[in-house]
C-alpha cells in the first residue's frame, strides 16, 4: 500500500466546490458545505452558551436573554433546544 502524505490545509480557503471521496464508501461530500454546517454548528452552540451564561448570571428567561443577545427569530428554537 502506497504511503500519503497528509497535509493539513485551513478548509475555508480551499472551499471552492471541491468534492471529496470517502474511501470505501461511495457518497461524495462537498467540502464547502461539510465546513458551512460545522461553522453553523458552532455558531449555535455558541449563541445557546452565550443565552445559559446570561440566564444563570442575570437570572433572566431564555427569551429574555435572546433578546438582549438579539438572537434571530428563525435561530430561538434551535437555540432553546440547545438550553
Amino acid at each position: 500500500m502506497e504511503k500519503t502524505e497528509i497535509v493539513r490545509k485551513p478548509v475555508y480557503k480551499y472551499c471552492i466546490g471541491v468534492d471529496f471521496k470517502m474511501e470505501g464508501n461511495e457518497e461524495k461530500v462537498t467540502m464547502c458545505k461539510a465546513a458551512q454546517q460545522l461553522e453553523e454548528r458552532g455558531r449555535l452552540k455558541t449563541l445557546a452558551a452565550n443565552v445559559k451564561s446570561l440566564m444563570e448570571t442575570m437570572g433572566w428567561t431564555a427569551e429574555h436573554a435572546m433578546d438582549a443577545l438579539k438572537v434571530p427569530e428563525s435561530d430561538r428554537q434551535t437555540v432553546s433546544s440547545r438550553l
